[in-house]
């Protein structure tokens, strides 16, 4: 941009008006509040009795130990299950306690060779168990019924429900697995609900499904399969509580805006993933319910991962806008996640609200509340809200930056990131003050100097960058 003589006061404050009006609009929308609580969800509660885990530090022990405990019935739908130890103990019980043991299993989980867990869960099949397999290799995309299926639960002896976060590998049934949260819910109302989903969605006779054997008909059986030993040194508390059921694509966002909106005093998010409809800060979205909570006062703590093994930079790029943006602009305290020495990334898909607490599978995209079938639960219970918010404020703790800043991304792209070029504009507007500022006081006072223009080292321009936020391309 290139400024003359009397004109650069006009066009610097008509920049910096137009830089305002963007602000007013994208952020404050005169102070009014566009977010609202959604009326079309009314949760039905169980009595319960519920053991809270988090992943990695229980490294899966509840899991392995609630199935452990199966006496007549295992129900299993999950995205991917990977760990040779849980398909391995449910052999066992099909093969020497008479536990009949039914899986229902993705086809077409992103970014995995499943070669493995196929050939495992055969040598299930094999000792009499049963799994199918939904949106099998080859499935007309009009027979399918969800995008992706993502759950992670197991039902147990009709009475018992394990629902988790986490897709159950090796990693996270061991010391290297993600940042998670689980459940074991001892609630046979809740377990005969989870039931009735699981039937309509496991059964041969959708188009979508077909056996393990038809599905994967070139996959081999693999050799015998042995689990580790299942020890109670993880401590899990037990304590009573209220749960209700959320599922997608039923009801879950607007079960997730119900519950949010329920927040007076604190709100806690850990994500591992946020799409732009739901990142928007001018449009009626969950990060608009989130800045609105915090606006009336609630304590709204926000930790959304910024480090991923498989997908793209531009991911990383928007998450780490989109914290820069809420600290910013609103209220929201919000950390974004690198990876450490503790986990690899936030898997995490949970909330915490006042007493109330939100365990499941359903990231915040419009995929995954619509499209997908995901399982999560709400779990009224201020001790368990207690047990997850320990966790929690320690994340939030190792991740938070009040300072932190990022360069924010194209204005027409990233309208709801307004905030990272709001301030790359003003920096600009700064700088450029700052550089004919100077240039006016030497053209004053060095008559007969060259302007040394040519001797100065010129400082790069840019927002600053949290520690470890600067790194290579992912691989």
């Amino acid at each position: 941009m290139h400024l003359k003589g009397n004109n650069t006061p006009k066009v610097l404050f008509a920049v910096l008006a137009a830089t305002v009006m963007l602000s007013a609009a994208f952020v404050c929308d005169d102070g009014a509040s566009v977010s609202s609580a959604d009326s079309s969800f009314t949760p039905t509660y169980y009595d319960a009795k519920v053991t809270p885990f988090t992943f990695p530090e229980s490294m899966g022990t509840p899991i392995m130990t609630a199935i452990s405990k199966a006496e007549s019935t295992v129900d299993i739908s999950i995205y991917y299950m990977g760990s040779e130890d849980v398909i391995a103990l449910l052999c066992s019980l099909e093969e020497s306690e008479g536990v009949d043991v039914r899986v229902l299993v993705l086809g077409n989980p992103l970014g995995i060779n499943t070669d493995s867990e196929i050939s495992m869960l055969k040598r299930l099949e094999s000792v009499g168990g049963e799994v199918n397999v939904i949106n099998y290799p080859g499935c007309d995309s009009k027979d399918k019924r969800y995008t992706y299926v993502h759950n992670k639960y197991a039902i147990i002896d009709g009475d018992t429900v394990v629902i988790t976060s986490e897709n159950w590998t090796k990693s996270n049934l061991g010391k290297g697995g993600n940042r998670g949260w689980g459940a074991v819910i001892e609630s046979a109302g809740y377990a005969a609900h989870m039931e009735g989903i699981f039937e309509g969605d496991y059964s041969a006779t959708n188009a979508d499904v077909r056996t393990l054997d038809d599905a994967f008909p070139d996959i081999p059986v693999s050799g015998e399969l042995e689990f580790g030993i299942i020890t109670d040194a993880y401590p899990t508390p037990t304590y009573s509580a209220k749960v209700a059921p959320v599922t997608s694509p039923d009801n879950s966002k607007s079960a997730l805006r119900y519950f949010m909106d329920s927040a007076t005093t604190r709100l806690y998010v850990e994500q591992l993933d946020i799409d732009k409809k739901n990142a928007s800060l001018t449009e009626d979205s969950l990060v608009r319910l989130m800045a609105d909570k915090a606006e009336g006062g609630a304590d709204v703590k926000y930790i959304l991962n910024g480090t991923y093994e498989t997908s793209e930079d531009a991911d990383e790029a928007e998450h780490h806008a989109l914290v820069q943006s809420l600290n910013g602009n609103t209220k929201v305290k919000a950390a974004i996640y690198e990876k450490t020495k503790a986990f690899p990334q936030i898997h995490n898909k949970g909330v915490i609200a006042d007493d109330k607490t939100w365990v499941g599978s359903v990231n915040w995209t419009e995929g995954s509340f619509l499209r997908n079938r995901e399982a999560a639960v709400i779990i009224d219970s201020g001790e368990v809200a207690s047990y997850y918010a320990g966790y929690f404020e320690t994340d939030f703790d190792n991740a938070y930056n009040a300072d932190y800043s990022k360069a924010g991304l194209d204005l027409e792209e990233n309208k709801y990131y307004i905030g990272g070029a709001l301030a790359a504009i003003l920096a600009l507007i700064a700088a450029f003050v700052r550089r004919n500022s100077r240039k006016a006081v030497r053209s004053m006072t060095s008559s007969g100097r060259g302007s040394g223009s040519g001797s100065r080292s010129s400082k790069k321009g840019g927002a600053s960058r949290s520690k470890g936020s600067s790194k290579g391309k992912r691989r």
